[in-house]
């Protein structure tokens, strides 16, 4: 039975965490449980959609284990996935619309859905494709102050990446804590599995907390 391919819902950090989470996922391995299909079941690909500021597909994980019935004030269902990786090619809804302007989801992005069967091979392939130059990177409060040195000293550095990006890609910095927010710019170098060296953040802009 061909595998099928499913839309799950995330936030943004601001909302819950989720863009955050499925960094860390993506970088350290494990599994979690997601808001997912009833009918959910093990070897199902998942997309990861991100809402607002995002709005777009930013990771793939794969169904782990059939869906269990949550709790009373819980989402209806979790599904166990894992697998994560960062799409090499995320895709805004926007762009989304313009390649799928039948596909009825897109117009009100706000659930879980199963991807229809004469889409899901093409978005499937759209996804995986070396599209975007620009690549946001993730830290915590020890990259903050990682990029005030580079800022400053002009070093290069390695720094957790997608393993597809390749030399002389824009990154932007994206610091969890303290301040939220993408702080600085910088240019990929070369990759070494799943870190990049990167250049000194060519713009800094410290965000408040």
């Amino acid at each position: 039975m061909k595998r099928r391919l499913l839309i799950f819902i995330g936030g943004s950090d601001e909302q819950n965490g989720d863009y955050s989470r499925l960094h860390r996922m993506a970088r350290r391995g494990g599994t979690a449980k997601w808001s997912g299909l009833k009918d959910s079941r093990p070897g199902d690909r998942v997309l990861i959609y991100i809402r607002r500021p995002h709005s777009a597909l930013v990771a793939k994980a794969e169904v782990l284990a059939k869906a269990v019935k949550g709790k009373p004030g819980d989402w209806a269902y979790r599904v166990k996935i894992g697998d994560f990786e960062l799409l090499p090619n995320r895709i805004g809804i926007d762009n989304l619309k313009k390649r799928f302007p039948r596909w009825a989801w897109l117009r009100f992005p706000r659930g879980k859905a199963i991807v229809p069967a004469e889409y899901a091979d093409s978005l499937w392939k759209l996804v995986h494709e070396k599209g975007s130059t620009v690549q946001i990177l993730i830290g915590g409060t020890g990259g903050l102050k990682l990029l005030e040195q580079l800022a400053a000293e002009g070093r290069v550095a390695y720094w957790y990446a997608p393993k597809l990006t390749a030399s002389e890609e824009t990154v932007l910095f994206y610091i969890e804590q303290p301040v939220s927010a993408i702080v600085a710019k910088g240019s990929s170098i070369a990759s070494e599995g799943h870190a990049t060296e990167v250049v000194r953040g060519e713009s800094w802009q410290r965000s408040p907390a």
